[in-house]
């Protein structure tokens, strides 16, 4: 992998050796748990948290993470702001509160800085914030509905400024989402959504984001055929107010595009099963965007507004 002043501490060599230890610790209605790692190199990351049971209806979670610039480890996951488990300080709080038998409140809190430099952020202790709330409604077992509200704030180089080196600003991008899930029959279920999000940095002015669907789930328990499908309109200013949703894919698959520009969005993925030992899985997916006239470029390039995808996995047990 190439290096840049940046990313120098990145693991870069064809071995690597990790050792860690863990413990895990209850005392009432407190768990105490926590992690320490060593990579060869000598970098090292640590989380520490605990768990707490206020009240049957009540519970609290605290989790303080430290993964050092050098630390170097392929296969870690541990919570983390950006994708990797190194470069990063942090601090998470959460809440979980049973109101009544029908509406569960969740919130969180997480605050973390970079104390090196990574992608577009050119400084050291860079830093930023994350807020989720989420109020969840479940009448039965077949009506269950959430609104969630997320806002992420992070600094990131001033492109816009004219020095040589980037200054910080500040970037933020907030999310109203409102999602409905309806079993209908025993086969047959329903999901809806309607999500909005806000893009802003520095001074620019900010940037809208649009997504709605409706999702079709059949899957009889008597029947070789099950199928999925999805309709979504979308509306996204720029692709920094894109927005993400999970479709459903074939097998060993997974798919969350971002939906960006005007357009609608249809997918199918079915599947047929004969008897126990063939699976067929067919899926395919169209974008139609409005007002383009080519997409993608290169040797990809697409004449027109429309892009579609077909997947066939066929899969026979012995």
């Amino acid at each position: 992998r190439k290096l840049s002043f940046y990313n120098q501490f990145e693991f870069s060599s064809n071995q690597n050796f990790v050792v860690g230890i863990d413990y895990n610790y209850v005392f009432r209605n407190f768990n105490f748990f926590g992690e320490f790692s060593r990579s060869q190199n000598g970098g090292v990351a640590y989380v520490n948290g605990v768990l707490v049971s206020l009240d049957p209806r009540l519970s609290f979670t605290f989790l303080h993470r430290n993964y050092g610039r050098d630390y170097q480890n392929l296969l870690s996951n541990g919570l983390a702001e950006s994708s990797n488990s190194w470069n990063e300080k942090g601090m998470f709080m959460g809440v979980e509160a049973k109101l009544n038998k029908s509406f569960t409140l969740i919130g969180s809190m997480d605050f973390f800085t970079f104390p090196w430099m990574r992608f577009q952020s050119y400084s050291p202790n860079s830093g930023g914030r994350e807020f989720i709330t989420q109020l969840s409604y479940r009448k039965s077992r077949n009506f269950i509905a959430y609104f969630r509200y997320r806002r992420q704030e992070r600094q990131l180089n001033d492109n816009q400024s004219e020095h040589v080196i980037y200054p910080l600003t500040s970037e933020s991008r907030t999310n109203y989402r409102l999602n409905v899930s309806m079993k209908i029959t025993d086969y047959l279920s329903l999901r809806n959504r309607v999500e909005v999000t806000e893009y802003t940095k520095g001074s620019i002015d900010s940037e809208f984001g649009f997504l709605a669907y409706q999702d079709v789930v059949f899957k009889p328990k008597s029947k070789s055929y099950s199928f999925t499908a999805r309709y979504a309109l979308f509306d996204a200013e720029s692709f920094n107010a894109r927005i993400y949703a999970y479709e459903n894919d074939v097998l060993y698959y997974f798919y969350i595009p971002a939906y960006y520009r005007v357009g609608s969005r249809f997918y199918l993925t079915a599947r047929y099963k004969y008897r126990k030992k063939f699976d067929l899985w067919i899926r395919y997916g169209v974008w139609n965007y409005r007002n383009e006239e080519t997409l993608l470029s290169g040797l990809e390039e697409i004449q027109g507004n429309m892009r579609s995808d077909l997947k066939v996995v066929f899969r026979y047990l012995f």
